[in-house]
């Protein structure tokens, strides 16, 4: 039985290379345990923190041409789409973000060809959230289960010699601030930006933001700024 769905690659629909979705399957991640049971011990000791690790997506498709030469083409641009991607099914919210595992191709006839596709993805997420914080001090719940870079866009309203940011302890310390400027710390991409341009030298720092599980504590030491903040949730 088909699928019947829609799966969008980096938000093109496979339909652009005319292909249908006859079956997909995302099996849960894998987890690997760093646990020690010892002789007589009633449980095993923890030594270190579980580790989630890649889940497999398979997707099988059938993509259709005019001719053997469309049906081929296509083909390839389908397999090459998948290589570095994020994929999303019509029916859900998620976005699983993917690197292609493996390959099949089977012709069916002159137009037609069956396409097994084989994805290691290495977490899904859901979209971004933005969110206008209090200051000098705010609670953050993360929505996911798993740690998510975390970025900020801080706008000063005097000026400020020093400005001080803790992140469930973890500090950040900015340096000569003038009212009007605009701070972007872009987690993701490891970029800090002041008034739309890189700078690195009036900000001190040990790593870039993370949003942990659960409920993180943001600390401003001014109460002279306007801060956004903006997530995307990660799941296993």
């Amino acid at each position: 039985m088909r699928d019947g769905l829609r799966t969008y690659i980096d938000n093109v629909s496979c339909e652009q290379y005319g292909a249908e979705l006859f079956h997909h399957n995302v099996t849960p991640c894998s987890i690997t345990n760093y646990d020690e049971w010892l002789p007589n011990a009633l449980n095993p000791i923890e030594i270190d923190k579980s580790v989630f690790r890649y889940s497999e997506i398979n997707l099988v498709y059938f993509v259709t041409g005019r001719n053997e030469t469309e049906t081929v083409t296509k083909t390839s641009q389908l397999i090459y789409a998948h290589t570095k991607c994020v994929i999303k099914f019509e029916h859900t919210n998620f976005f699983y973000n993917c690197k292609l595992t493996s390959s099949e191709t089977e012709r069916i006839s002159a137009h037609d060809y069956k396409v097994t596709i084989i994805l290691q993805s290495s977490f899904k997420y859901k979209d971004r959230i933005f969110k206008l914080i209090k200051v000098p001090i705010e609670k953050l719940k993360n929505n996911g289960n798993q740690p998510t870079p975390l970025d900020f866009n801080i706008v000063v309203n005097i000026d400020i010699s020093v400005l001080i940011l803790k992140i469930n302890n973890e500090c950040i310390t900015f340096k000569n601030l003038i009212k009007g400027d605009v701070i972007d710390f872009i987690s993701k991409d490891f970029l800090v930006k002041r008034n739309g341009l890189v700078e690195w030298g009036f900000v001190d720092f040990w790593d870039m933001p993370i949003l942990q599980n659960g409920i993180n504590i943001v600390e401003f030491d001014n109460v002279n700024i306007t801060v956004n903040i903006a997530y995307t949730p990660r799941f296993v």
